[in-house]
């Protein structure tokens, strides 16, 4: 009996080891910046496997632990591992890692280990902590019903909050977080399946057919890396993930690989994706500098920013490209109160188009959603590497609040029919009209590029580079598609309701009239036909 009191009191000893260890790897890991690939994969691998060893060993000697290992220490090992593998899905971006992620979160959901009857504020907070992040987790998985069933925890869990002061105060931060989570939930579904109101899942798939997925051929190295910046000031959020920056991680995300295609599409790879909220310039320029020399030799970076007009006055600034900006942030103090102070503030900590030139030494695609968007056409790169630039319009239709719904242009490059129900005010389609405009916004997609490579072939060979990657060529064809929109469109008239881009695209391939006539045919469908011109009503554009 006495030996098996001291191999209890051993196996006791050898997991709180374990679990320090591991908080102390994990502590470390969180810290690390996810650029420098070999750096942070090889402490990863530390942190996940000794996190693997303590989940085997409180299974393997659960009865000798027990009285020393409660249900909450079992949660918190589950919620590290579920922490653990979100971050390798923001490392690798591969959409099975979420899935693992979420798994764990179930199992601590049906498990209640954070649920507590005695209301103690501690379990509550670690509940509210863990579902937050779960939270997160489903939205980036698009899967409503589950995103549902966490707003609903979460309430549940600020009702179980005493009346004292000191804890009235905790339930009115964490209502904070609730009130912001359901108010992105809203705006994030923009649009409502009227056979499906509680929408499993909203479809936001690949819309390029199969046959274009061959384009991206051995040979090419396609998009690696996406660096994706959210500076708006007022923008709708979710803990450091805005709107914009949201749509754009589905964006670039290969969704079709989810549960089913998992064979027929494993080639297919999504860009690793940095997101920077509110950075500072100096921090945009140390992460573009890492991620430019992780890249391989051919490999393409994407730049997403989403940010507020810095504007400047200055004539000789303007000429020099150092005059309208997209406002940052210094993180620093904000003690300065002298105007003049804030406006030299503002004006260095602003990104310009020339900031971006060095880092065209190698191939770039970057899209720009922001009032200063336009301030960016003459960037140019002088390495002779490709360089795309797509900007967003200048202004929009007066009832888009961009920092309540997000950027329309964004909108668009993530799911054309989503972007055309929000221009017109549409709020709930059947789900016959939503897979047809699906199918036909498809077939679009792919006359577009046909006709884009055809116009191009002899001019530049920029577009068809970019092209062969199934990311960048969805992302071109939206952006024609949304040009052609808001040209048609009667209330988005005059040159700054349209974007832009760099190079430009031929006005033989966005005033293309059977493309423009498809997309007519497209909006019948959806019976908003009378918010759009006739063909035979529009004139040339100049």
């Amino acid at each position: 009996m006495a030996e098996k009191a001291h191999g209890t009191s051993m196996e006791v000893s050898e997991f709180f080891s374990l679990k320090k260890r591991g908080e102390d790897l994990f502590a470390i890991l969180r810290e690390l910046p996810r650029f420098g690939i070999k750096i942070w994969h090889s402490h990863f691998l530390k942190t996940f496997n000794i996190y693997s060893k303590i989940w085997k060993y409180q299974q393997e000697y659960r009865i000798s632990l027990e009285g020393n290992l409660q249900r909450e220490d079992i949660g918190d090992i589950a919620l590290y591992i579920a922490q653990l593998y979100y971050f390798y899905y923001l490392h690798t971006s591969d959409v099975k890692y979420l899935h693992e992620s979420a798994c764990f979160y179930e199992a601590i959901s049906k498990r209640s280990y954070f649920d507590k009857k005695d209301h103690d504020s501690k379990y509550i907070i670690k509940n509210l902590r863990y579902l937050t992040r779960y939270y997160q987790v489903a939205l980036l998985l698009r899967d409503y019903v589950l995103i549902e069933d966490i707003l609903l925890l979460i309430k549940t869990s600020l009702g179980k909050f005493d009346q004292t002061s000191e804890e009235m105060t905790l339930k009115y931060n964490w209502s904070l977080v609730y009130k912001e989570a359901k108010t992105f939930t809203e705006v994030e579904k923009v649009l409502k399946i009227s056979e499906n109101m509680r929408s499993n899942k909203l479809e936001i798939r690949n819309e390029m057919s199969s046959e274009n997925m061959s384009l991206q051929t051995k040979g090419t190295s396609g998009l690696q890396a996406a660096i994706i910046i959210g500076t708006c000031k007022k923008q709708l959020k979710f803990s450091e993930l805005t709107i914009d920056m949201y749509r754009i991680v589905q964006l670039l995300q290969h969704h079709s690989s989810l549960k089913d295609n998992k064979n027929d599409c494993a080639s297919v790879k999504s860009p690793y994706k940095y997101l920077l909220y509110k950075p500072s310039v100096e921090t945009i320029f140390m992460v573009l500098s890492a991620i430019s020399k992780d890249l391989l030799h051919s490999a393409i970076l994407l730049v997403y920013i989403s940010g507020d007009l810095h504007q400047d006055n200055n004539e000789k600034k303007n000429r020099d490209c150092y005059g309208n900006g997209i406002r940052t942030f210094d993180g620093g103090s904000q003690a300065e109160t002298s105007k003049r102070k804030i406006k030299l503030a503002a004006s260095s900590q602003c990104l310009y188009t020339d900031d971006l030139v060095p880092f065209t030494r190698k191939p770039l695609f970057i899209i720009i959603d922001s009032e200063a968007s336009t301030s960016f056409t003459c960037l140019r790169s002088i390495f002779n590497k490709p360089l795309v630039c797509l900007m967003s319009p200048l202004k929009t239709t007066e009832y888009i609040d961009r920092n309540k719904d997000g950027g329309l242009f964004t909108l668009f490059l993530l799911d054309p029919i989503l972007a055309i129900c929000r221009l017109c005010k549409v709020e709930r389609i059947s789900s016959e009209i939503w897979k047809l405009t699906k199918t036909n916004i498809s077939k679009i997609s792919d006359s577009i590029i046909e006709e884009l490579l055809q116009e191009t072939r002899t001019t530049t060979l920029v577009f068809e580079e970019f092209t062969k990657d199934m990311f960048l060529r969805r992302t071109i064809s939206h952006f024609i598609i949304c040009w052609m929109t808001l040209r048609l469109n009667k209330l988005s008239q005059g040159s700054d309701f349209l974007p832009t881009s760099t190079p430009q695209i031929p006005f033989t391939v966005l005033e293309n009239k059977t493309l423009q006539r498809h997309l007519l045919e497209t909006v019948n469908e959806m019976c908003l036909r009378q918010q759009f011109y006739d063909l035979s009503d529009m004139k040339p554009y100049t």
